[in-house]
């Protein structure tokens, strides 16, 4: 799963260097939106869905399942695409349309075929893997060779688009194989049961992306298309470090469904393992962003690495905070069923970094888009440490 992450960001030096730092900006903007979209049309399914998926043993069932939950997100993603004319129309972005089509439209379908939900809750990590891989490889190739100069920023766009069609159509491929087939759903009633049961994940997952793609996207916007390429282009090497735990969490997701559904007492014992790997991954990733932030910033934005290092080094205690947050809330709330909680550890440390944001960009301040990304994250940590440790607390044994 880190191709996810590492491919792009070893495609930013490429993108930094022929296209100048507001092209740029408006790429990773226009991808922002793309991403936001894309989470749009999975609408909680990637933890709700996920979840049943994994403790569902009957073929039938499970296939029955899997119709419903795709059907409720083909009507999701069509309100995905109304968003998209909405804001392609309305010119509320710094971008130009045919960027922000380029890169949505294609994203939002391919991320439909993807049905990742399902993959990762029947832990079928290997081919969620592959498709990864072989989407964003065509994504750096494209990049690599055929991205060449300004003029070719809708190209870029549409690689990126079409990447996340070419993983959809792979799964596709392979759903078919196992058997699995969509076929559509009519029923009102279970549609809306099914949507009723991600809404709280969505909201978790809809106020995790401000610091993510939304806050791209504002910073954009306040700041200007060269500030938000800086913040994208720290957050991206961010990610790219913290991938490294992500074939930890994605494995252990069903394993925990499991063990809380069953009430297993080792499951505490797995927790406390799980917690000291992650750390041990992601201490030293901590020193490393600081020690060599110059020549990270140098190597990935030359344009304008002075503000590229202030920001890693102000990253730099995020990924020890981003593994807690990771471990207690959706390795822990969310298989627990404690979403109503995972939720409001969200949405109070989302505030904190709204009023972050807002207070700093009054003040005038350059960096107030990662000083946001900053409180965002520690405050999850934090919170959901805290609420995690208070929930277990009531279910002796665990």
């Amino acid at each position: 799963m880190g191709s996810n992450y590492l491919l792009p960001l070893a495609a930013i030096p490429f993108l930094t260097r022929t296209l100048s730092s507001e092209a740029f900006g408006q790429l990773v903007i226009a991808q922002a939106v793309a991403v936001i979209l894309c989470q749009l049309v999975d609408f909680g399914f990637i933890l709700a869905g996920s979840r049943k998926a994994a403790i569902i043993d009957n073929k039938v069932e499970l296939s029955s399942f899997f119709s419903v939950v795709q059907s409720a997100r083909f009507l999701l993603l069509l309100l995905s695409l109304l968003v998209l004319a909405i804001l392609a129309v309305s010119s509320i972005l710094p971008i130009p349309l045919l960027v922000l089509v380029a890169a949505a439209l294609p994203a939002v379908v391919g991320n439909y075929l993807q049905a990742v939900w399902f993959f990762q809750g029947r832990a079928l990590f290997g081919w969620l893997a592959l498709t990864n891989f072989l989407s964003k490889v065509f994504y750096f190739l494209l990049v690599v060779f055929f991205v060449t100069k300004d003029s070719d920023l809708v190209l870029a766009s549409l690689g990126f688009g079409f990447s996340y069609v070419i993983g959809g159509s792979a799964l596709c491929c392979i759903l078919f194989s196992m058997g699995i087939r969509w076929r559509p759903v009519l029923e009102k009633d279970r549609i809306l049961d099914i949507l009723r049961d991600g809404a709280r994940s969505f909201l978790s997952l809809a106020f995790l992306s401000l610091h993510m793609q939304v806050l791209v996207a504002a910073v954009g916007v306040v700041g200007g298309t060269s500030a938000a390429g800086v913040l994208s282009t720290a957050d991206k090497f961010l990610r790219g470090i913290a991938a490294a735990t992500s074939p930890i969490a994605s494995a252990l997701f069903p394993t925990f469904s499991r063990m809380y559904a069953s009430a297993d007492p080792a499951v505490g014992s797995l927790r406390r393992k799980a917690l000291g790997l992650m750390l041990l991954i992601a201490i030293p990733s901590c020193l490393f962003l600081f020690l060599f932030s110059e020549y990270i910033s140098y190597l990935l934005f030359p344009e304008q690495s002075r503000g590229l290092t202030v920001v890693i080094r102000m990253f730099s205690i995020v990924p020890v905070f981003a593994c807690i947050g990771v471990l207690y809330g959706g390795l822990t709330l969310v298989p627990s069923g404690y979403d109503g909680v995972y939720l409001r550890a969200i949405f109070f440390a989302e505030l904190g970094g709204v009023l972050t944001f807002i207070l700093l960009a009054l003040w005038g301040d350059e960096f107030f888009g990662a000083w946001t990304l900053v409180v965002t994250e520690v405050s999850l940590g934090m919170g959901m440490f805290l609420l995690a440790t208070v929930k277990l607390r009531e279910k002796r044994g665990l």
